[in-house]
């Protein structure tokens, strides 16, 4: 910007100055994030959202998250889902104040950012499929979702059923291929999206039918995390890119692992699946990695914590281990904390690229602080570099 601040000579060279200056303004203002001081690469914005082949980088928006939409690291996504709209005991969506919203999907196209409006979410299985197997209340679960994203604006659907069963199988994907029918009825001139978000194991994965799935879905998001918890023996990471048959054998497992499940053994495309990267970290009450779990004095409180906490333990005496998946240690040597960094990220990032993966996406947008936006920028570099 130096050249801009000498003294121009001639009033052609003063023209063309100013309209450089306010060309370049107009591409910050269109494509920031809410930083209006952090330039954006025209070619990689053109590369990554102008390309229907261009990887996917998803994140999950909470509508009860603390964090404002303006606050979004708009310029380090290509999509995002609205989580979570609530259901009615009839099938209908319930329009509340925060979900859905129009202000969410105005501002996420102006950053040519897809919104997609989630159903579903943790425990949602028995309620979904008490309107998938009664064909009044889908009828009206259907035509309340082409309302919605009619009124609101959204681009798509995203379906986070948890979990088929194999009671429930069937009603699943019947469910996931009305919802491809209904939304294109109302498509106008883009395609409307609908994805699914998918268990990373057989453990529940066993009930899907890998080939039905991807006959209905754009995008599959691999809930690659939560593979240990407080129900594990052992201190093992929660969302670990590959796991030891020792691991494996004490109840771990890890992003490798699920790649193989689903693209190798099931045979889902790689294009269409992402990559889950969680923005929060699991606790442990344990004294090593790897060790067994304390239960005996009751289970640890949090049980999660969000990656902008990290800097919090970091300074209150956390002290890393010496692991290939990040790990904090207590202060008093009896807790751990399994989280993902920018490197773990990086290393996901790149096995989602050479497995040809369709991209990642996050659980969830407001987990790590929104100025530093560090593990998703990561991603989104890493994917489109």
């Amino acid at each position: 910007m130096q050249h801009l601040q000498k003294q121009v000579k001639t009033a052609m060279i003063v023209m063309v100055t100013l309209s450089c200056m306010i060309i370049g303004q107009f591409n910050l203002n269109i494509n920031g994030n809410g930083n209006a001081g952090e330039p954006v690469s025209k070619s990689k914005l053109n590369k990554t959202r102008s390309n229907p082949t261009s990887p996917v980088m998803l994140g999950y928006y909470r509508s009860w998250d603390s964090t404002p939409t303006t606050s979004i690291p708009w310029r380090s996504l290509t999509h995002v889902s609205h989580a979570f709209a609530e259901l009615r005991e009839d099938g209908s969506l319930e329009w509340q104040a925060r979900i859905p919203s129009k202000s969410l999907t105005a501002l996420a196209h102006q950053h040519r950012v897809k919104a997609l409006l989630s159903v579903g979410g943790a425990g949602s299985g028995d309620q979904l499929f008490q309107i998938a197997k009664s064909p009044i209340k889908k009828k009206t679960f259907l035509a309340s979702i082409a309302k919605t994203i009619q009124t609101f604006g959204y681009d798509g659907v995203d379906l986070d059923w948890e979990f088929p069963t194999s009671t429930s199988s069937e009603a699943f994907h019947d469910l996931l291929s009305d919802l491809k029918s209904s939304l294109k009825t109302i498509e106008n001139s883009q395609p409307l999206i609908l994805s699914a978000a998918i268990p990373a194991s057989n453990w529940h994965g066993q009930w899907i039918d890998a080939e039905k799935l991807a006959r209905d879905c754009d995008l599959i998001q691999i809930m690659a995390y939560d593979f240990t918890g407080p129900w594990s023996s052992r201190a093992l990471h929660h969302s670990a890119a590959n796991a030891t048959n020792e691991n494996l054998n004490a109840g771990g497992y890890s992003v490798t692992h699920s790649l193989n499940y689903w693209l190798d053994q099931r045979n889902l495309p790689a294009a269409k699946c992402l990559v889950g990267l969680p923005f929060y970290g699991r606790l442990f009450k344990a004294e090593e990695v790897e060790g067994v779990i304390d239960k005996q004095s009751g289970n640890v409180n949090p049980i999660t914590l969000q990656y902008s906490k990290v800097d919090s333990l970091l300074a209150s005496g956390w002290q890393r281990t010496t692991n290939v998946d990040p790990w904090l240690k207590s202060p008093d040597n009896q807790k751990l904390f399994a989280f993902d960094d920018a490197n773990s990220v990086r290393s996901k990032c790149i096995l989602a690229r050479e497995r040809g993966c369709g991209g990642a996406f996050v659980w969830a947008l407001g987990d790590e602080n929104p100025s530093k936006s560090e593990l998703l920028r990561t991603a989104f570099d890493t994917l489109t570099d």
